[in-house]
């Protein structure tokens, strides 16, 4: 495995660490946005719905900042939509 090898000898490494919780709709679109979950407010699965009183699942619609593919594409310089 010389490539592997190559990889950890001339690679960088660390320690990982993550955004508490680890829920994966929150840090998919921190990834998305490079925000954290207090300025584009997804915080989990689901969100409370306003119109019913109840809870519905978390949809794109609930993000409150613009992920990287809409602001190239705003852009032109991405035909990511």
């Amino acid at each position: 495995m010389p490539n592997f090898q190559r990889l950890i000898n001339n690679g960088v490494w660390g320690n990982l660490a993550t955004l508490q919780p680890a829920l994966s709709p929150m840090l998919w679109t921190s990834i998305a946005t490079g925000k954290r979950a207090e300025k584009h407010g997804i915080h989990g699965f689901t969100e409370a719905d306003p119109s019913t009183g109840g809870v519905r699942p978390i949809t794109n619609l609930s993000r409150k900042a613009k992920a990287i593919w809409k602001i190239l594409s705003q852009r032109g310089t991405c035909k990511c939509e």
